[in-house]
């Protein structure tokens, strides 16, 4: 199994931070003709249709569609590290037990891999207000894509400073992969209910899976 490395997982708590107060990111965009262009990359967000690129800090501004694009990756500046997004079919549960799968393909990065399951994060915006969306990566959706799957699922939300009083998120992360699991494992279910993970243990809760269910 393969977790995303602990460093490339730490830089997002400070991503608000001045170190990154210019909202453009060293890295790489692959089109999907195969060409590699390196630059700068201005924050985005996993629906985004349209990443704005420059080839270097002062620039003009290029954009690319999203569709055209099948890569995007981010350097670390304290590693050597790249953070990679790809293209993905998403899916999301919305009523009943049946995940609706989304028409539009998302940003989203890997954070775990084993032979089971996957586990992605793709970036929201943080909050809004009258100005419209903070542009933060502090917040994100946590996927994950089950074996013989060809879509990743939504199943939680994990923000550093979201207030959860009543633990609904706890809550719907276990259900949701409790639903997507139940005819796969369900000695894992029956795990899930007396463990009672919480989003911060989102990670934990593929490895135990994993471990379980081989």
């Amino acid at each position: 199994m393969k977790y995303l490395s602990a460093s490339i997982l730490c830089c997002f708590i400070f991503l608000s931070s001045t170190v990154w107060g210019n909202k453009y990111y060293e890295g790489y965009l692959i089109t999907s003709s195969g060409e590699k262009k390196n630059g700068m990359i201005e924050m985005f967000y996993g629906y985004d249709s349209n990443i704005n690129f420059k080839e270097h800090t002062d620039g003009d501004k290029i954009k690319f569609k999203s569709v055209d694009l099948t890569e995007i990756g981010l350097y670390q500046l304290e590693s050597s590290d790249t953070i990679v997004y790809r293209r993905h079919k998403a899916a999301a549960y919305t009523w009943g037990k049946t995940p609706k799968i989304s028409k539009d393909e998302i940003w989203a990065y890997e954070v775990y891999s084993s032979e089971q399951v996957q586990g992605f994060y793709s970036p929201l915006p943080q909050v809004m207000h009258n100005a419209g969306a903070i542009r933060s990566w502090q917040m994100f959706s946590g996927f994950v894509k089950l074996k013989g799957q060809d879509y990743i699922l939504n199943i939680v939300d994990l923000d550093e400073g979201m207030s959860d009083p009543f633990n609904t998120y706890d809550k719907q992360m276990r259900k949701f992969f409790s639903n997507a699991i139940k005819d796969i494992c369900p000695i894992m279910v029956e795990n899930i209910k007396k463990r009672k993970y919480k989003k911060e243990e989102f990670l934990i809760m593929l490895a135990d899976y994993s471990e379980t269910c081989k």
